[in-house]
């Protein structure tokens, strides 16, 4: 029964741009099979479907991390990148992904809030066509 649950919720889940609950519901299913069943044929099966699960989790953050990233919100994105750096070191490509794109995440967090702080000590040509 735990299986086919955790099978159903993860077959559920539509893309990683939806939230990721059924996902992380399907991966308790299967810990928890693979806990009270350690010796059956399910157990190893639930042991391969939790090594999906937490890729899909991964990506799902990472997706996230990209898009605040491309929308130039590097602040958040460093703190979707950091996220999957802490809790998903078992995903080696995407924790890998994550890594560097967290340092230059940084980095741009950085240079938008020294501009910013530059534009309200120092003004900035933009007040000049507020007009417009």
């Amino acid at each position: 029964v735990l299986f086919n649950i955790g099978m159903a919720n993860l077959n559920g889940y539509p893309s990683i741009d939806r939230p990721s609950t059924q996902v992380e519901e399907a991966y308790s299913y299967f810990s928890r099979l693979r806990e009270s069943y350690p010796t059956t044929e399910y157990a190893t099966v639930a042991a391969e479907k939790m090594k999906e699960c937490r890729k899909l989790m991964a990506e799902h953050e990472l997706f996230y991390a990209d898009f605040y990233f491309r929308m130039e919100r590097y602040a958040s994105a460093l703190s979707r990148y950091q996220t999957i750096v802490r809790d998903f070191a078992d995903v080696p490509e995407i924790h890998s992904h994550a890594e560097i794109k967290a340092k230059a995440a940084f980095v741009k967090d950085r240079e938008q809030r020294a501009e910013g702080t530059r534009e309200k000590r120092e003004g900035s040509w933009k007040q000049w066509f507020s007009w417009l």
